[in-house]
């Protein structure tokens, strides 16, 4: 066996054990930024290549390639504004090969790679002769590539196919169980404030916190629903003697959503837009998921005209700005209606019924907007 810096990647012999050190780089990583710079330091400092880079692709018209983790010798060489991974010339190289097809890319010696002649002197200069793309796949959606450059002629010529697939499922994994444990962690905040929340608002009666969450809270947005919603205003109309506000949200197009890219992803846009309605509110403000595609809010402290004005464009700036994921962007509108205690109503729930037929009319616009209710707009 050669020694490690020097040997052929992924070989018979040496590619398992590799493999295996490689393995445990990935689930060393917390952050998807830490598991690529790893790779390309371990690339770089233990497996003995030149240069290691990770490309992300962008879902720009240009369908462009932006480098996000680079180890090794300079990345200048490589004129990564120009790569792309979409099917012009400039996406003939490796890197957008691999993205593209979704399948290791090799240039087995890059004096005579025809698709990286633009960069072959500079390439040669920095004595790299070789080079190897792996896409970063996500099930089967290419999400970039990590890219390999070897001082030998032929390092890659006899990969074996099967570790090089089952690096790149380990990869996807990793990246997969990060996105996981992130999203759960983001969810365990939302859950700790809302708990905050009930413990403040109920007190000594909430005895069971789990259960109570699994009575009270929407699974999907980690959001109060809408009995606990309605319980905190009545506990605020009951006991606190200061204004407040609900607002009723309903979304657009998350049917749409649903039947062109698959429930999973419009479940993913809700907990997405969730997360949003909360982020634009003050800690006293209370967010709920109140049904399918309708959210609520209750606005502390404020029933003045103006200052629902501003809070409504607020949300409705941030849930109709675009939602990407790996693969698609989408854009959902919202509607919004508003009343106001104790101006339109002494009751929550009636409160809730008029701010309801405030986005009703709200609705009547195609555009995202938002209404406050007027006696004038009953039946």
């Amino acid at each position: 066996m050669k020694v490690l810096g020097q040997t052929m990647f992924l070989t018979t012999y040496p590619s398992r054990e590799l493999l295996r050190a490689v393995r445990s780089v990935i689930t060393s990583s917390t952050t998807e930024a830490e598991l690529f710079d790893a790779l390309c330091r371990y690339f770089v400092q233990v497996a003995g290549y030149r240069l290691c880079w990770v490309g992300q692709a962008q879902p720009d018209e240009a369908k462009s390639i932006q480098p996000i983790a680079v180890y090794g010798e300079d990345l200048h060489f490589l004129d990564t504004s120009t790569l792309t991974w979409g099917e012009a010339e400039n996406g003939q190289e490796p890197t957008g090969i691999a993205i593209r097809t979704g399948t290791p890319s090799f240039c087995h010696n890059i004096p005579e790679c025809a698709p990286l002649e633009p960069w072959q002197e500079a390439a040669m200069t920095r004595s790299y002769a070789a080079a190897l793309t792996i896409p970063i796949l996500i099930d089967t959606t290419p999400l970039g590539a990590i890219t390999l450059y070897s001082s030998r002629p032929n390092e890659f010529i006899h990969a074996d196919t099967q570790i090089l697939l089952a690096l790149i499922q380990d990869i996807s994994d990793g990246i997969k169980r990060i996105r996981y444990r992130l999203a759960q962690e983001q969810n365990q905040t939302l859950r700790k404030r809302a708990m905050a929340a009930l413990q403040k608002s109920l007190g000594p009666r909430l005895e069971d916190a789990t259960f109570a969450y699994l009575a009270n809270y929407d699974q999907l947005t980690g959001l109060p629903n809408r009995a606990l919603f309605l319980e905190f205003a009545n506990k605020k109309t009951k006991h606190l003697d200061t204004p407040y506000s609900i607002l009723t949200l309903q979304l657009d197009s998350l049917a749409t959503i649903n039947e062109t890219y698959g429930y999973p992803n419009g479940d993913s846009v809700l907990a997405k837009i969730g997360k949003r309605i909360v982020n634009t509110l003050r800690d006293e403000d209370i967010a709920a998921r109140i049904g399918g595609d309708q959210f609520a809010v209750i606005y502390c402290d404020a029933n003045d005209e103006a200052a629902l004005s501003r809070i409504a464009n607020r949300l409705i700036r941030a849930i109709t700005a675009p939602i990407s994921d790996e693969t698609n962007t989408y854009t959902v509108g919202v509607h919004i209606g508003i009343g106001y205690y104790p101006d339109h109503s002494n009751s929550p729930e009636r409160l809730l019924e008029l701010a309801t037929i405030a986005r009703h009319h709200a609705r009547r616009s195609k555009k995202s907007s938002f209404t406050i209710y007027d006696a004038r707009l009953l039946p």
